[in-house]
């Protein structure tokens, strides 16, 4: 049987400098409001096709402004995409307008659910 000598978390150096201290975006203290990402600001889709393919979200999401990134996860059970994806971008009206004209909008036979992924907590 070992006997390892037990160091305190402090003493050991592990914990050391700006571990712990983590970075937090700035807010404008707004109750409710979208929450911008390290990614920028992100919109949950759902309600996609499950024979969407990423370029058909990319052409639809891309007339309100430049993306910065599209997540559409294949689902394996179906063979398919997933029903909904995650679509970044810098601009914060650009995501509001998306919302705006996307959400509740026909795409490829379903209706579509466009918001903000990332939301402040209300009172």
């Amino acid at each position: 049987m070992s006997t390892r000598k037990q160091i305190p978390m402090e003493e050991d150096g592990r914990y050391a400098g700006e571990a712990g201290n983590f970075v937090s975006l700035p807010s404008d203290n707004t109750e409710g409001g979208p929450l911008k990402s390290v990614e920028g600001w992100i919109l949950f889709v759902s309600g996609i096709h499950p024979e969407a393919q990423e370029d058909d979200i990319y052409e639809a999401f891309a007339d309100f402004g430049p993306i910065k990134d599209l997540q559409l996860n294949f689902n394996r059970r179906t063979g398919g995409s997933s029903t909904y994806a995650l679509v970044s971008y810098e601009n914060l009206d650009h995501a509001q307008a998306a919302i705006s004209d996307m959400n509740g909008r026909n795409f490829l036979g379903n209706i579509l659910n466009v918001d903000f992924a990332f939301k402040k907590p209300g009172k």
